[in-house]
């Protein structure tokens, strides 16, 4: 069922390469602001792009994975989560070949075929195993897996404080890394995300361009994040966090029975001790990752019009608390959230106005925790506090240019947009967060990678990081993003 965007409704240039040519040229800078690199891809098969691809961020790939694999064997040696690093190295691997398996579920698809191929080909460039491959492009998956575990082992082992602390610190870690904000509006063909998380990838990531057809900032060995492709379709990603559990009073119906004497009654059964956990990964492993799932939409589609009638949700279901906005520059767009396998809901746009997006479940029959109800008082405090602060600066913005043309333009939209996307004034809950401690590890910062503005229109990308940003008084000068076309 499609529901309404709440609340803001109203109420190729380049010649593909071989191999064997030479890439000197292949990276360059987008310029004096902010040093990002800008990575060239060519290839006359998906395996060759990847090759490619594989081959220029080697040693990126290799930092990328490191990163995450450090951040689990923190986590794990703490508490004790794996015996040994080898036992952690292991389930990431089993996790990694669970989507391989799910993947091959859908050859009869080309495209997800064409994406294998591409995967091998950035492992065989870039002398990375595959499985470390596959790991990156759903981390975020397999993350959710390793958080899932600790709510599981805390829920059959209640009086185990230290399974608590695990699962405790595992939700608030999870929740400051879920602090991306989405901006989206379809009539100017205009769309933002400020992607959170992790410090140490602030230096990682790079924008990929691959051969003049798909635009996209990425984290290094991953095929696609936030970005567009050369129809001027365009995606952005937001984590979302798990309703919280609903009380029992609010149930319909729990134990009883019914005038033909037919009755009811329920337990809840705990998981047996005995069992690995990794014979659970074909239950919560299921489903397309994410960010294949975008790749996927950077690949196949020249409109939203065309995704909605191929029932993209329906053909490749994603199995996360996650959320995704796709929009065109046809005056089309649409946000998606995914709740749990198959579960997914279309959220409709605004018009003519800026929608937003940011971490809490706006559909998916969760539209009261947006609200100030006292019963989800505490649901993604911080999430419900940036949405409404970011409409709020964006309704003051439209009262005081309500009769001024620069309101007008779609040129002016995007200033707009990037001006909202820089908000860091707020110190508790700001749209371009600095970085904060981990209340894991002092040693791990997380904060606002970068902020990336889309114009599908224009097919430009406009793009900072949170060093760069720092470099300019936002109180008086507002932040420089550089500007990357798809062409040049």
């Amino acid at each position: 069922q499609t529901q309404a965007f709440h609340p803001l409704v109203p109420t190729s240039k380049m010649k593909p390469s071989s191999l064997n040519d030479e890439k000197e040229d292949t990276i360059v800078i987008a310029s004096e602001c902010t040093k990002l690199p800008i990575i060239h891809v060519r290839g006359n098969t998906h395996y060759e792009i990847g090759f490619n691809y594989g081959q220029l961020l080697a040693s990126r790939i290799v930092k990328c994975f490191g990163i995450y694999y450090d951040r689990l064997r923190e986590l794990s040696n703490e508490h004790k989560t794996f015996h040994s690093d080898g036992a952690l190295l292991n389930w990431m691997k089993a996790c990694s070949e669970k989507f391989m398996q799910t993947l091959q579920k859908y050859k009869h698809m080309d495209l997800l075929t064409d994406m294998m191929d591409e995967m091998k080909g950035i492992a065989d460039g870039s002398k990375v195993d595959l499985w470390k491959i596959y790991f990156i492009n759903s981390r975020g998956e397999i993350f959710a897996a390793y958080f899932h575990d600790a709510e599981m082992r805390t829920k059959r082992d209640g009086a185990n404080e230290a399974n608590r602390e695990i699962a405790s610190l595992c939700e608030e870690e999870a929740s400051l890394s879920q602090e991306c904000t989405t901006i989206m509006c379809k009539k100017s063909g205009v769309l933002s995300q400020n992607w959170d998380w992790l410090q140490k990838l602030e230096t990682l990531v790079v924008i990929v361009r691959i051969n003049d057809e798909m635009l996209s900032m990425v984290e290094p060995g991953m095929m696609a994040k936030v970005g567009f492709n050369k129809h001027g379709i365009g995606c952005t990603i937001n984590s979302l966090m798990k309703p919280a559990e609903v009380d029992c009073s609010a149930l319909q119906a729990k134990v009883g029975f019914n005038k033909h004497g037919v009755g009811c009654t329920i337990n809840s059964l705990m998981k047996p001790a005995e069992v690995d956990c990794s014979a659970l990964l074909g239950e919560i492993l299921e489903g397309i990752p994410i960010h294949m799932l975008m790749k996927y939409i950077l690949m196949r589609y020249k409109s939203v019009r065309e995704m909605k009638k191929d029932d993209l949700c329906k053909k490749l279901p994603v199995n996360r608390f996650i959320g995704i906005g796709v929009m065109d520059n046809h005056n089309d767009g649409v946000y998606l959230e995914f709740c749990g396998k198959g579960n997914y809901d279309e959220l409709r746009l605004s018009d003519t106005q800026f929608s937003f997006h940011t971490n809490h479940f706006l559909g998916c029959g969760y539209s009261m925790m947006a609200n100030d109800d006292p019963f989800t008082a505490g649901y993604a405090m911080g999430s419900r506090f940036r949405y409404k602060q970011i409409v709020h600066a964006y309704s003051e913005r439209l009262t005081a240019n309500v009769n001024c043309a620069y309101i007008q333009s779609d040129i002016d939209k995007c200033k707009l947009l990037l001006t909202l996307n820089e908000n860091k004034f707020n110190t508790d809950y700001p749209i371009f967060r600095s970085w904060v401690l981990s209340p894991k590890d002092v040693a791990t910062k997380l904060g606002t990678v970068c902020s990336v503005v889309m114009d599908l229109k224009e097919k430009a990308m406009h793009v900072t990081r949170e060093k760069d940003a720092n470099l300019v008084d936002t109180s008086k000068e507002a932040v420089k993003f550089d500007r990357i076309s798809l062409y040049n």
